[in-house]
């Protein structure tokens, strides 16, 4: 197994909702109203005495309806399967063995464990370009304006001064590895099977802004929805390479 697979499955598989949600626990109705108005909460958990079900409190209407399958997940599910949940729900519980201990809401995406997440989504699929760019040999160069290339080669020489075991294709950023790509798409298609040209560059423009904000720890300007798109297609790309593969 190569070291970006092993990469790759810690990023989709062993960072998950655990690593974001917080503590909840049951309560009373009266105490689920006082929790929730002295903390500004939504919701909150409650447990009918008669029935032993699990319900939930809402603070907007006053009331209490039962809490359903599709509002609870397991302790293990990725990131990404909860960030498409809560692009249609304000917030889930996390089931820890056979309870429910967690809740993760919309403002729990914003956490570092998330950006931490993105931020390795993002640089796998960049050592995924580079390597299927590597293969080309040097005929990547052809299709970067002398400005660009002109950057890598002073990066590059930079690095090589302090002893780091680089190629000058290391030096490159994602708008360039996207040039290179798109420029010579046809060799390229059939190593992204079911993306389009177009698609490609307006993903790989998006997510050059997104890791330069997640880098200098700034505020994201992408909406939720458009960050879960972005991680869809990084999946979409990467499992393109897993089909390739086989």
């Amino acid at each position: 197994m190569r070291q970006i697979d092993i990469l790759e499955d810690i990023f989709t598989n062993q960072i998950s909702v655990i690593n974001v949600a917080t503590p909840t626990h049951e309560a009373t109705l009266g105490q689920a109203r006082r929790i929730c108005a002295d903390n500004n909460f939504d919701v909150h958990l409650v447990r009918n005495s008669e029935s032993n079900d699990l319900r939930l409190y809402e603070r907007e209407t006053d009331t209490v309806r039962l809490l359903v399958d599709y509002e609870v997940v397991s302790e293990c599910t990725p990131i990404l399967d909860v960030m498409e949940l809560l692009l249609v729900y304000p917030q889930v519980f996390v089931k820890v063995k056979r309870n429910v201990k967690m809740i993760v809401s919309r403002a729990d995406l914003d956490s570092i464990p998330v950006r931490i997440w993105l931020f390795g989504m993002i640089s796998l699929l960049e050592v995924e370009l580079r390597d299927k760019i590597r293969s080309m040999g040097n005929d990547w160069q052809q299709s970067l304006s002398e400005g660009r290339l002109s950057y890598a080669r002073d990066l590059f020489a930079k690095k090589q001064q302090r002893n780091e075991e680089v190629e000058m294709l290391d030096c490159l950023q994602i708008v360039d590895l996207s040039c290179i790509v798109t420029r010579q798409w046809d060799r390229f298609q059939s190593q992204f099977a079911g993306i389009e040209r177009n698609e490609f560059s307006a993903h790989l423009k998006d997510m050059n802004q997104l890791r330069d904000e997640l880098a200098h720890a700034q505020k994201l300007t992408p909406e939720w929805n458009e960050i879960f798109e972005l991680m869809v297609f990084v999946r979409k790309c990467l499992s393109s390479r897993e089909t390739s593969q086989q």
